[in-house]
């Protein structure tokens, strides 16, 4: 080998190439993942449209079917299927609220900036009516830095400041205490 290198070399010429391209082709167009969906392949009765009674800001999906619209006027919760509004919540407006939906069916988590409805800071809905089922004021919290579903509890652990002390809570989801 008297230390010379030699790069590798390919013989594929044009023919080959373009049988390769060919074959990849016909690949693509053979994996129905692939394949774009068509109109025909779309549930046309799920289309619906909604009015509000102002500009969406932020909406979400939850598992139980249910979209919440965060407007400029409220948040409000519609049936996923038929677009009709099931409930309201006219004091929490705008970017001053979200939507946390990691919960499991029917429970959302609202996150409120600061002062927006007093020093209540989260509050635990019920997406299917609305209901408020718990609110950081409960314990006193003025402010909350974190909280987490425990499904082995069935429990939302929240991590937040009485006064100027730090809380944990954990508050079952079946009582709401």
């Amino acid at each position: 080998m008297n230390g010379s290198h030699r790069e590798p070399t390919t013989s594929a010429g044009p023919d080959f190439r373009k049988s390769l391209t060919w074959l990849a082709l016909i690949a693509i167009a053979s994996t129905p993942s692939i394949a774009p969906p068509t109109y025909a392949e779309s549930d046309a009765s799920r289309d619906w449209i909604a009015t509000l009674d102002a500009d969406p800001v932020w909406q979400s999906p939850t598992t139980a079917g249910v979209l919440v619209v965060g407007t400029v006027a409220g948040i409000v919760g519609l049936d996923g299927a038929t677009g009709k509004p099931l409930w309201r919540i006219g004091d929490l407006k705008d970017h001053d609220v979200t939507l946390e939906a990691l919960l499991p069916e029917p429970y959302a988590l609202l996150r409120l900036k600061k002062g927006v409805r007093g020093n209540v800071v989260r509050v635990l809905i019920d997406v299917t009516t609305g209901r408020e089922v718990w609110d950081s004021s409960t314990f006193g919290m003025t402010d909350v830095y974190h909280e987490r579903y425990v499904a082995s509890l069935d429990a939302l652990l929240v991590a937040g400041k009485v006064d100027d002390r730090k809380m944990d809570v954990a508050v079952d989801l079946e009582s709401s205490h």
